[in-house]
């Protein structure tokens, strides 16, 4: 890792999915996955304590949403890029989203 990579935590509930995002950007020279938390909560934590540039969070995660979490982290980590991962089409998610701090989602 170089010491200027863009730090990273991804937040995402499902092992394969969140194993494969982790190991994409990490392929990536100036990207570096400090953490892979399971959970919102974990994200959370994971945030506070490694106060990355970027966090790709999950919209819907057990113990904290990433909605949830990104109001959290709005508030916590203000200088913390918050990215959004949605694979779900319900009405409302996306203004929920940017209403909570998130930068874009996808």
């Amino acid at each position: 890792m170089e010491s200027d990579a863009i730090t990273v935590v991804v937040v995402e509930d499902q092992e394969l999915v969140r194993d494969a995002i982790t190991r994409l950007l990490n392929l990536e020279p100036d990207l570096h996955v400090v953490v892979a938390a399971p959970n919102g909560a974990d994200g959370i934590r994971a945030v506070r304590a490694h106060h990355p540039a970027v966090v790709l969070l999950d919209i819907e995660l057990p113990a904290r949403s990433g909605l949830q979490a990104a109001e959290v982290l709005r508030r916590a980590a203000p200088t913390t890029v918050v990215a959004m991962l949605n694979t779900f089409s319900r009405p409302g998610y996306l203004e929920r989203a940017l209403a909570a701090g998130v930068w874009g989602s996808c």
